[in-house]
């Protein structure tokens, strides 16, 4: 009996290469320019399109207060 497995042919491997190459160059223009722009383009849409949940009729100011720390 034969165990060894089959070899694969040149032509596979050079599908398989075009293949992974392909994919790569597929994420990276999605990754590099797509996801950023997609990213923009809903950050806008929230910005302008959702509705606060915060209702205040009038301005009000908020103390600040400092708090200085002396070195030992």
């Amino acid at each position: 009996m034969n165990n060894k497995m089959p070899r694969k042919s040149k032509f596979f491997l050079e599908q398989m290469y075009k293949l992974n190459q392909g994919l790569d160059r597929l994420l990276h223009a999605f990754s590099t320019y797509a996801l950023p722009i997609l990213i923009g383009l809903v950050s806008l849409l929230a910005l302008f399109a959702w509705k606060t949940g915060v209702v205040q009729n009038r301005v009000t100011r908020l103390p600040v207060i400092f708090s200085l720390q002396r070195p030992c």
